[in-house]
């Protein structure tokens, strides 16, 4: 699509992380108690571990706070990094909490797959963290080989729920007694197994915790949902489509979840008393294909549902084709009526090219996004000499950088 065919784009303001190898940034934000914003980068390099940032919005400042790779250091020397946080931050008391993931993959698998490399030892396991005073604390370690893709908070009983990746093992940590208990495989064999055979199977990437009961839920590619409550795991409903969902969130005042499946992008409602889960809407950017990203959050006092969405691609000039947007949409829970506010924009006229994480605080919008490195911008060479082997640059003839973006929500 050419630029003047896109419609009329929200603006956004872009503040860089000074992260060059960073690549990536799937949920790894959050709010603290202070109104701090903390934020991740990941990286899938074998030099280069996750970063962690504050961002002061009174000052409009960024700090960087540490290299997960080394505030988790291995026992064992050279083992394959801590190179993503892919979980949200949750702020839990004073601390905010978090789990690092691998983000190293087997270059020559057809489905990602862990890494190995000359001189490195298989990746240790990923890591429940609290960042206290800017300084990482561990808190307790997944089995070895296994990142933590998924994690959600009930503060009201002091735990912390994740789902593991690639075999899906199930982890509640107590946070009193920091004491781990492995509920098993929570999705068969999850992402080890073979799409030839029907035995691979996606982990879910989000998981939903009611506060009121403290049984966890989450859901499967066949749209099963899924129930731990005490020590038993079990299937206790269906989504209104066969979908796994791509983010949940919880409605305090309506004591029950919204979330939006993995292809359709369609929102539902989960009630987790009652068990039932409707489909309220499907939230689409004009003119893209399907597919859900990972940022929904709402808010309770407008009752509305925010999301950035994946929008079509821009050719910026000759030979340069943008692979996509990224379009603001929100959805009025009283009025049941879906807003397009136009895709994101930089004041420097850049688009957002993707954006997987989503922060309603304090009035305004937060994510880590994608964007294209504008010519001569501090780091763009770096940054196209760090991409200029991968296949999206070849393809693109374009790199790209993680920034952290704010924008005023609507309605």
């Amino acid at each position: 699509m050419r630029e003047r065919d896109l419609p009329a784009a929200h603006p956004a303001e872009a503040f860089d992380l000074g992260f060059p190898r960073g690549e990536v940034a799937y949920n790894g934000i959050g709010r603290g108690r202070d109104g701090v914003i903390h934020c991740a980068v990941s990286t899938h390099r074998l030099d280069a571990g996750a970063r962690l940032f504050t961002f002061d919005p009174e000052s409009s400042a960024v700090s960087p706070v540490a290299d997960l790779d080394a505030a988790l250091a291995s026992s064992r020397p050279r083992a394959i990094p801590h190179g993503k946080v892919h979980v949200d931050l949750v702020a839990v008391g004073d601390a905010m909490l978090g789990a690092a993931h691998l983000g190293y993959y087997d270059p020559r698998a057809p489905v990602e797959r862990p890494g190995s490399a000359p001189g490195h030892a298989p990746y240790p396991g990923g890591w429940f963290f609290s960042i206290e005073d800017r300084r990482v604390v561990p808190l307790a370690q997944a089995p070895a080989g296994e990142g933590i893709i998924a994690m959600t908070a009930d503060p009201g009983r002091s735990m912390l729920y994740a789902l593991t990746w690639p075999r899906g093992l199930l982890l509640a940590l107590d946070l009193r007694s920091l004491t781990l208990r492995d509920h098993g495989p929570a999705l068969g064999i999850g992402e080890t197994g073979s799409r030839a055979d029907g035995t691979w199977v996606r982990i879910c990437r989000s998981l939903a915790v009611d506060p009121i009961s403290g049984a966890v839920f989450w859901s499967d590619g066949a749209g099963r949902i899924l129930r731990l409550a005490e020590s038993s795991i079990e299937v206790v409903g269906a989504a209104p489509r066969p979908e796994m969902w791509r983010k949940i969130v919880w409605d305090a005042d309506e004591r029950a979840f919204y979330g939006v499946l993995w292809t359709s992008s369609a929102l539902f409602r989960f009630d987790p008393a009652s068990l039932a889960c409707e489909e309220i809407a499907v939230l689409r950017a004009p003119g893209a294909p399907s597919g859900a990203t990972a940022t929904l959050a709402l808010s309770l006092e407008e009752k509305t549902i925010h999301l950035l969405a994946t929008g079509p691609g821009v050719l910026r000039a000759p030979r340069i084709q943008l692979a996509s947007t990224t379009s603001y949409l929100t959805y009025d829970l009283c009025s049941s009526v879906t807003h397009a506010h136009g895709p994101l924009r930089l004041g420097d006229g850049r688009w957002i090219t993707q954006a997987q994480s989503l922060l309603l605080a304090d009035g305004a919008a937060y994510s880590v996004c994608w964007v294209e490195v504008a010519p001569g911008s501090p780091g763009a060479g770096e940054i196209r000499e760090l991409r200029r082997h991968t296949p999206e640059y070849r393809a693109r003839g374009y790199a790209e950088e993680m920034v952290l973006v704010r924008f005023a929500p609507r309605r």
